[in-house]
C-alpha cells in the first residue's frame, strides 16, 4: 500500500511544489525544461527508486530482487524522461499548445 499509493502521492505533490514555487513564472522555454529534468531525476529517480530498491530487496515486490542496476537506472531513466515531458508541456510555447482549451 506504501508504495503505488502514499508514496507516489507524496513525491508527486513534493516535486509539484518545487516546480510550481521553484520555477512557475521564473523562467520560461528550455532553460526551464532543464531545471524541470534536474529535481525529477534527484527526487525521483534517485531518492525514490532508491526507497523503492530498498523495499523491494526486502519484500520481493517488483523484480528487483534478479536485477537491481536495471531496476534503479529504469527508474533514473523514466524520471528523467517525465521531468522532460512535464517541461516541455509547461515551459514551452509548442508544448502549452497540448493544453485542454479551458487551462488556456
Amino acid at each position: 500500500m506504501w508504495t503505488p499509493v502514499y508514496c507516489g502521492v507524496g513525491m508527486g505533490g513534493a516535486f509539484g511544489a518545487v516546480v510550481v514555487f521553484g520555477l512557475l513564472g521564473r523562467v520560461d522555454g528550455w532553460c526551464a525544461v532543464g531545471l524541470t529534468v534536474l529535481p525529477a531525476t534527484v527526487m525521483l529517480g534517485l531518492f525514490c527508486n532508491t526507497l523503492c530498491l530498498r523495499l523491494d530487496l526486502t519484500f520481493g515486490y517488483f523484480g528487483a530482487q534478479g536485477a537491481g542496476f536495471l531496476f534503479m537506472l529504469n527508474g533514473i531513466a523514466m524520471s528523467a524522461l517525465g521531468g522532460a515531458v512535464l517541461g516541455c508541456m509547461t515551459f514551452t510555447e509548442r508544448g502549452r499548445t497540448f493544453r485542454p482549451h479551458w487551462l488556456k
